[in-house]
């Protein structure tokens, strides 16, 4: 939902529960980080094809719903990297 507010100063602004998500995602974010929905970690993970790594960082209330929310790293390449067996460094 949408409208024009004010009179001296007319805004327009939006309204709604996807706004009300956005809006405490935002205030529950880190610096330097980005905080994503499950929904979007399902993306990421499916289009990506394991190019980042998430950890669970809060859970957002909302009208009707609980969003889980995630930080998103980039993966370092020796992340993805198989462990050196122990016998081959000798």
């Amino acid at each position: 939902m949408g409208g024009i507010t004010g009179t001296d100063i007319v805004r327009y602004d939006i309204y709604g529960p996807d706004v009300s998500i956005a809006n405490k995602m935002e205030s529950e974010g880190v610096k330097g980080f980005i905080n994503v929905s499950e929904r979007t970690r399902y993306w990421l993970e499916k289009q990506a094809g394991g190019m980042y790594r998430f950890e669970p960082h809060t859970k957002v209330d909302s009208f009707d719903r609980v969003i889980q929310s995630f930080l998103t790293f980039k993966k370092q390449p020796e992340e993805d990297a198989p462990p050196k067996d122990s016998a081959q460094q000798a």
